[in-house]
């Protein structure tokens, strides 16, 4: 019987964490989930890591596996030239390895006529967490979890920032619209999900790797050469709100809802905080953040959170218009003026800072108490 293969992307199926010991890097690849750690078994070998990574003048690899974390610890030698520190830590360099990684393809194999395999509906169903389409000189992402308000799991804030990263070593796209599913646009990060993890370690260290996620998500939309317009098509909240924020220009419907309602829940929106304060100012943002209540999209728009109010039927094509008119610019300039503003709004070089804060508050008893009252629909019960 004749075969035919495909190869599937190493970042379809897991994302990578890193940090350094001595001159070596320790490089953990997460499964998305037990199909995708159960094909990578086989698959993703020292050997096609080295293989991949062997133009980087790495030494040795060494594979260890973590199933109760779904997840490989990958032991790269001399990746680091000597410069790493002598504690596990986070590194540029290691996390550039990582990144690096995600880019092996591997090969998948299989007979003619074959039905679809575990895989291949994993694959599908990580796709279809951001939805892509292309306008012209447009490309439109869409978060593509209407059942979940399209919250911010951590499958879909890692394909998001996989996508965002394609399109920045992609010259011939030259505006990018970013847009929700259904009637709303993102509720924020996925309360259920964070609320389920418990006081191990290693569900600890998921919820640092999950806001450092958000973090470079953030980070991503501030440095992506293009400019990027959010088409806000319904309530943006939280982690949303957020989103909103990061993009360079914000259309929204009128019946759309802006808010951070983070202290309702016993937590704080550490990460978005500065481009929401250099947006409004203080004030106006000490509103919003200590009362946790939203404004409608009109008074966003008379704070200069908004740019345009669109028809609640017509946000998609006026983020478009707009994405087209953006692309007539010189990209070049384009991507220097997006650094420049990035410089003089004093934004920090790196949010993973703010992300380890916001994910010590949500380990705390009192956040545990707010995402429990928040998914039982009931007041909080605050204990000073």
């Amino acid at each position: 019987m004749s075969t035919e293969s495909r190869f599937v992307r190493l970042g379809e199926l897991a994302h990578t964490r890193s940090g350094d010991k001595g001159d070596g890097s320790n490089i953990g690849v997460v499964a998305r989930d037990p199909a995708a750690f159960q094909w990578l078994r086989d698959r993703l070998t020292p050997e096609a890591v080295a293989d991949h990574l062997r133009g980087l003048g790495v030494g040795r690899v060494q594979r260890f596996e973590l199933p109760n974390l779904l997840a490989f610890n990958f032991v790269i030698e001399h990746a680091l030239g000597g410069g790493a520190s002598r504690s596990l830590r986070l590194d540029s360099q290691g996390k550039a390895l990582g990144t690096a990684l995600l880019e092996l393809r591997l090969e998948d194999p299989k007979p003619d006529g074959a039905h679809h395999t575990a895989i291949e509906e994993t694959c599908a169903m990580t796709h279809s967490l951001v939805k892509t389409d292309v306008d012209g000189p447009v490309t439109i992402l869409t978060l593509a979890r209407p059942a979940k308000r399209n919250a911010l799991s951590r499958d879909l804030i890692s394909k998001l920032r996989d996508e965002l990263d394609r399109i920045a070593k992609t010259p011939r796209i030259r505006s990018v619209v970013l847009t929700g599913e259904g009637k709303v646009f993102c509720s924020g990060m996925d309360l259920k999900e964070a609320a389920a993890d418990d006081a191990s370690t290693e569900a600890q260290q998921a919820g640092v790797d999950a806001m450092h996620s958000f973090a470079d998500l953030i980070r991503r939309l501030h440095t992506l050469p293009q400019p990027v317009i959010a088409a806000v098509n319904g309530d943006a909240l939280a982690g949303g709100a957020g989103l909103m924020t990061a993009c360079d220009v914000a259309v929204a419907v009128a019946k759309a809802r802006i808010g951070y309602p983070e202290v309702l829940r016993g937590l704080a929106p550490v990460v978005v905080m500065h481009d929401l304060t250099s947006l409004i100012g203080g004030r106006r943002a000490r509103q919003l953040l200590l009362s946790g209540e939203p404004i409608t999209a009109e008074v966003a728009h008379a704070w200069g959170l908004v740019n345009e109010i669109a028809p609640d039927d017509g946000c998609l094509a006026a983020a478009v218009e707009l994405g087209k008119r953006y692309a007539r610019g010189a990209p070049g300039a384009q991507a220097a003026v997006k650094k420049l503003l990035v410089e003089t709004a004093g934004k920090p070089a790196d949010l993973r800072g703010a992300a380890a804060v916001s994910a010590a508050m949500r380990g705390s008893e009192e956040a545990r108490e707010g995402m429990r009252a928040f998914l039982e629909k009931r007041p909080p019960r605050w204990v000073s």
